[in-house]
C-alpha cells in the first residue's frame, strides 16, 4: 500500500503547518546529511522559517576549511540582511 498524493498548496491551520514544517526540514537535513557522506560531496544547506529562524548543515573536508569557512560569512550575512529586510518592511507596513 503506497502513500496517496498530496496537493501541494500552503497549509491552512498554523499547527499542522509547523509540525510539517518541523518534519520536512529535519527530513531535508538528513537527506544532505545522507549525500555528503555517500557521495563524498559537499554539501550546504540553508532554510528560513516563517519566523525568520535559521536552521543550516555544511559539511566540511579538512582540506576546504577556509572555503567552507567564508561561506558560512556569507549565510550569516544574507541571513542578517533578510532579518533586516523584513523588520524594516514590517514597521513601514504598521505605520501606513
Amino acid at each position: 500500500m503506497g502513500r496517496g498524493k498530496i496537493v501541494i498548496r500552503r497549509i491552512d491551520n498554523s499547527t499542522s503547518r509547523q509540525v510539517t514544517f518541523s518534519k520536512r526540514r529535519n527530513g531535508l537535513l538528513k537527506k544532505a546529511k545522507e549525500l555528503s557522506i555517500l557521495c563524498d560531496a559537499e554539501v550546504g544547506l540553508i532554510i528560513f522559517s516563517s519566523t525568520n529562524k535559521l536552521y543550516e548543515y555544511a559539511n566540511t573536508r579538512s582540506d576546504s576549511l577556509t572555503q567552507s569557512n567564508s561561506l558560512f560569512v556569507s549565510w550569516e550575512s544574507a541571513a542578517y540582511n533578510r532579518l533586516k529586510i523584513n523588520s524594516s518592511s514590517s514597521s513601514s507596513c504598521l505605520d501606513h
